[in-house]
C-alpha cells in the first residue's frame, strides 16, 4: 500500500563508529549514526548524523553509556538471581501463573519460551515491554524531567491496525484508523505528539518477529529485523497513523513531507537461527528505550533470554538494580518471592547499580571471571 502524502524513504547503510570495538559487535556498532541514501523516491546519498534521539554533541558519551549497559546485561547472576531465573524456567504447570501486574500476566508455559531453542509468545513479550520497559521509562523521565515519555504498543496494535485477523480478505492486511483510533488514550498523556520513542513488536504470520520505532523528535519510523528485512507496508501504514492521529486531535493535515521511513540496516544485529527473533525484538526495544546503541549480538541471546525471565520475575528492567532487590511484586506465591531468601553480598552488582564499571571494580568481584573457570569475555577485556 502507499499512503497518499509524500515522505523520504531511505535505506542505510552500516559505518563503524568505534574500530577497536569491531570484535565484540561485528562491524555493527549503532543504527543511529550512518551513511545513507533516499528509497524508492531516488535521491543522492546524503549524510545523516546522529538524531535528536540520541546524544550527537558527544559521541564519547554515547559510547560508554552502550558500553555500561552491554556490561550489565552480560555480568553474572548473583546467587539469587540464578535462584530465580532457574526456578521460573523449570518444568511445571503450564498454566501456573508467575508474575502477574493488574491483568497482564505470565504464565509458566509462556516464560518456557524463554528457554533456549524456544520461539517467544506473545504474552512474554508484550509483558516486558509494558510492565518492565514502560515502568523503567517512567522513572526515568521522574528523574529527568525535560525527557519525554515514551511509549511501548502491545503486537496487537499493529495486527489490529491492518486487520490481519478479520474474515474478510478484502480487508485483511489493509490500513484501518478506526481500529486504534481510541488506542492513544492509553499512551503517557494521552497524546502521542508529546512523546519520544514509540515502540511497535510485529508478528508476522505468526512465524517472525520484528519491530518499528516512531522517533517523534526526530520525525522518523524506522524498521528492526533481525534477519535483515523490512515490510514497508508497516512503516507506512505506521506513518499514515501519524498522520491520522494528528488529524484527529487537531482537526488539520499533518505536513510529514520531512518524515522520514527508514529500512532495516545493514548494522542491525542478526540471528543466526529461526527462533531467536523474539528476543532481538525485545532487546531492540530494550537498548533504544535506554538510548544505547544496539551493542550486543547472536552470542548474547541465551545470556538476553535469562535476563527477560528475571525482569519478568522481578518487575523490572534489565538494568535497574534497585527494582531488583526492593520492588519486587508482593506475591507471596511467586517464585521470585520464593527465592528472596537466598541472599547475595555481591559486590560486582553492587558497583553496577553504583555506576561503577570499571575494569578494577569487576575484577575485585570476579577475578576477571564470569562463571567458574570461565574468563571474563574478550569483548569487554580491555574496552572498559
Amino acid at each position: 500500500m502507499s499512503p497518499s502524502v509524500p515522505a523520504k524513504k531511505r535505506a542505510a547503510a552500516a559505518s563503524p563508529l568505534f574500530e577497536d570495538y569491531d570484535t565484540y559487535n561485528n562491524a555493527a556498532p549503532t543504527i543511529f549514526s550512518q551513511a545513507t541514501k533516499r528509497r524508492r523516491t531516488g535521491g543522492n546519498a546524503k549524510a545523516s548524523g546522529t538524531g535528536s534521539s540520541m546524544s550527537a554533541a558527544n559521541p564519547p558519551d554515547m559510547e560508554r553509556k552502550a558500553r555500561d549497559y552491554a556490561m550489565k546485561l552480560m555480568r553474572p547472576f548473583t546467587a539469587e538471581e540464578q535462584t530465580v531465573v532457574e526456578d521460573a524456567l523449570k518444568d511445571g504447570p503450564p498454566k501456573e501463573i508467575l508474575a502477574k501486574q493488574g491483568a497482564d500476566s505470565v504464565q509458566r508455559g509462556s516464560m518456557q519460551t524463554l528457554c533456549r531453542g524456544q520461539w517467544l509468545n506473545d504474552e512474554v513479550i508484550n509483558y516486558f515491554l509494558k510492565n518492565c520497559l514502560m515502568r523503567r521509562d517512567e522513572k526515568m523521565c521522574t528523574t529527568d524531567t525535560s525527557r519525554r515519555r515514551s511509549h511501548f504498543f502491545n503486537s496487537f496494535f499493529i495486527q489490529t491496525m491492518f486487520d490481519e485477523k478479520s474474515k474478510d480478505p478484502e480487508l485483511r492486511g489493509r490500513y484501518n484508523f478506526d481500529n486504534v483510533k481510541n488506542w492513544s488514550k492509553k499512551v503517557p498523556g494521552g497524546d502521542i505528539f508529546n512523546l519520544k520513542y514509540i515502540v511497535c513488536p510485529i508478528n508476522i504470520d505468526d512465524t517472525h518477529w520484528t519491530s518499528a520505532v516512531i522517533f517523534m523528535e526526530d520525525k522518523r519510523i524506522q524498521y528492526y529485523d533481525s534477519m535483515g528485512g523490512t515490510d514497508w507496508s508497516k512503516l507506512e501504514g505506521l506513518l499514515k497513523y501519524v498522520k491520522d492521529e494528528y488529524s484527529a486531535k487537531n482537526g488539520k493535515e499533518l505536513d510529514v513531507t520531512e518524515w522520514e521511513l527508514v529500512s532495516c540496516t545493514s548494522d542491525t544485529p542478526r540471528q543466526k537461527n529461526g527462533y531467536d527473533c523474539g528476543v532481538f525484538t525485545c532487546m531492540f526495544a530494550d537498548f533504544i528505550s535506554k538510548d544505547c546503541q544496539l551493542l550486543f549480538n547472536q552470542d548474547h541471546i541465551d545470556q538476553c533470554r535469562q535476563r527477560i525471565a528475571l525482569s519478568i520475575m522481578n518487575y523490572c528492567a534489565i538494568d535497574d538494580s534497585d527494582s531488583q532487590r526492593h520492588s519486587r511484586p508482593p506475591l507471596s506465591n511467586t517464585l521470585a518471592a520464593q527465592a528472596a531468601v537466598a541472599t547475595s553480598n555481591n559486590t560486582l552488582a553492587l558497583a553496577l547499580e553504583d555506576g561503577n564499571t570499571s575494569r578494577e571494580a569487576i575484577a575485585n568481584d570476579t577475578g576477571n571471571t564470569t562463571k567458574e573457570g570461565e574468563e571474563w569475555p574478550a569483548r569487554f577485556r580491555g574496552h572498559i
